[in-house]
Formats: C-alpha cells, structure tokens, sequence
C-alpha cells in the first residue's frame, strides 16, 4: 500500500510508476530499461523472492535500489544503490518499517517534485 500509493504520487509528476509484488515479463519487454529505476523492498534483504526480483531486474538491464533495512545483506550486492529503511524487531517494527519506508519514499518524491520546479 505504501508503494501504490507513491506511484500514484509520481503519476501526479507525470512520472510513469507502478508497483507489482511479483515479476511482469510481458511488462518488463514493454518499458526502456534506460528510462526506469526499479525499487526492490526487503525488510531484511535476505527474502529469496525479492533476490530473484532483483536479479532478473538486473540481467535485464534495469537500474535497481534496494529499499532495505540491513546493510550488508544479499539484496544490497545485487542492486545499484540501496536506501535503508528501519527494521528493527521488536513490539513496534511493523510501524517502524511503515514510518520509515513512507519517510523515504516521501523523500523521494519530494525530491523529484522540486527538481520539476
């Protein structure tokens, strides 16, 4: 959700964005891997789906960051660049890694919407 919802900012930009929790091939040979910047999302950069992610991302070409809450850890080595997000464990990680990951994403966003300016 907090994904979706940044895309729908970008779209806001006029910045083309979708989110997917799985890997669209026929979506994948549709877009410019020059013109687009994947994000991966792994709390711990160790889940072997979003690995997979990001490898297939990469052996086509595409820029991809890791949205992670380690470092040191597989998904960071197989991406371009990696942002962190708070992952601590613990009574109150869920909204920890809500807070945050919004945090950076609003980041983002607000970085590319100045740049428009």
């Amino acid at each position: 959700l907090f994904v979706q919802n940044f895309c729908l900012k970008l779209m806001a930009l006029n910045i083309q964005a979708s989110a997917f929790n799985d890997i669209h091939q026929d979506y994948l040979m549709r877009v410019n891997p020059r013109d687009s910047i994947c994000f991966v999302i792994s709390h711990t950069g160790r889940n072997p789906f979003m690995l997979n992610i990001a490898k297939t991302l990469k052996n086509e070409q595409f820029r991809v960051v890791a949205l992670t809450g380690t470092n040191d850890n597989s998904l960071e080595k197989l991406c371009d660049s990696s942002l962190y997000i708070c992952a601590d464990e613990g009574v109150t990680e869920r909204i920890q890694r809500g807070i945050s990951l919004t945090y950076l994403l609003d980041l983002i966003y607000l970085s590319l919407q100045n740049k428009d300016d």
